[in-house]
């Protein structure tokens, strides 16, 4: 296994015949030479971050291109990115193409990307994240490269933060959305630890209220398993499905928010919280709490709720179809 390395040491270019996750010791190689993150390129069916690994374990974004083996410049510009965010953590990351034509590809927007010039390292890399909004702002109307949902493709528009019931009456009784770390008073190292923590999220990604685009499905999956304590099987996403609560903004609003970051793998996300002001357009959730929530929400916010009957969603995908539907008649 050869590794060329760029920008500073940074980011690692792998070649090797295979994927290095699906070898203990290709990834004790990597955590050995001091990549404790790893992204594989490859045709998947969609992009994911998760933990990989047997007796080794290594941090692992799976990422794919609308068109591959053709990456877009957007889909360039995002992954360098998600370099960028996790070398402002000060970690290094691993690269692995399955296509020799997306390496090429990919070292030549990794050059573009991070010339710095003459400039100091430390402060080139600042500098890049706090400009992270202005590149923000060029994001594709639709994302293809995952078409698990009804619209085929992540509308951008607008994007929602999707919480249990439970934590949904906590923000509207204060009417805020903290971060993990805020909300349960324990630092991200902490909370990285715990069994929920099953995707192997870095501590400071629990620093940040995490928002996905409006018509995705993934935020109540999420919900989901951490109320099972496991992945939900698909009876449970079709038949048995409980719906999160669903908070939308328009994306472009809360990429002007002084917190905002991208890192690369998650497109918006805030750093410590979120006020509920005039940015929220609309909070989505299922009729069954309705009491619940109207106990408790704050006068302000009450006419910002809307409740959606279960005969109109059979199962996620048409709950997420229907949630984003109706935040968009109000945006």
């Amino acid at each position: 296994m050869k590794i060329d390395r760029y920008v500073d040491n940074r980011i690692g270019i792998v070649t090797s015949c295979v994927n290095p996750i699906e070898s203990d010791d290709a990834i004790r190689s990597l955590k050995d030479d001091g990549f404790p993150v790893i992204v594989t390129i490859g045709d998947y069916d969609f992009n994911l971050s998760w933990k990989a690994g047997k007796d080794e374990i290594i941090r692992h974004y799976q990422c794919t291109f609308a068109d591959y083996p053709n990456p877009s410049d957007w889909e360039l510009q995002h992954l360098n990115e998600f370099f960028l965010y996790e070398i402002g953590y000060e970690r290094t990351v691993a690269v692995w193409c399955e296509e020799d034509a997306i390496k090429d590809k990919l070292t030549v927007s990794i050059d573009r990307f991070f010339e710095r010039g003459d400039n100091d390292f430390t402060e080139f890399v600042q500098e890049k994240l706090e400009t992270q909004a202005e590149r923000a702002s060029r994001i594709p109307e639709k994302l293809t490269h995952c078409i698990s949902c009804i619209e085929k493709g992540c509308m951008t528009a607008l994007v929602c933060h999707v919480t249990s019931t439970a934590d949904a009456e906590n923000i509207l009784r204060t009417g805020e959305i903290l971060s993990a770390s805020n909300a349960r008073g324990k630092p991200g190292e902490e909370l990285a630890l715990e069994a929920r923590s099953a995707a192997g999220d870095p501590p400071d990604y629990f620093d940040y209220v995490m928002f996905t685009f409006g018509n995705c499905t993934a935020g109540d999956k999420l919900v989901m398993e951490r109320t099972l304590g496991r992945k939900p099987s698909q009876e449970e996403l079709n038949e048995e499905f409980k719906p999160g609560v669903r908070f939308y903004f328009r994306y472009n609003d809360l990429i002007k928010h002084p917190g905002f970051r991208s890192d690369g793998y998650h497109y918006c996300k805030i750093k410590d919280g979120v006020q509920l002001d005039d940015t929220l357009l609309v909070i989505v959730a299922p009729e069954s709490t309705r009491d619940i929530l109207l106990n408790v929400v704050l006068a302000g916010l009450k006419e910002k709720l809307v409740f959606v009957d279960k005969t109109e969603y059979p199962d996620i995908l048409a709950w997420s179809h229907r949630a984003y539907k109706m935040a968009e008649k109000n945006s």
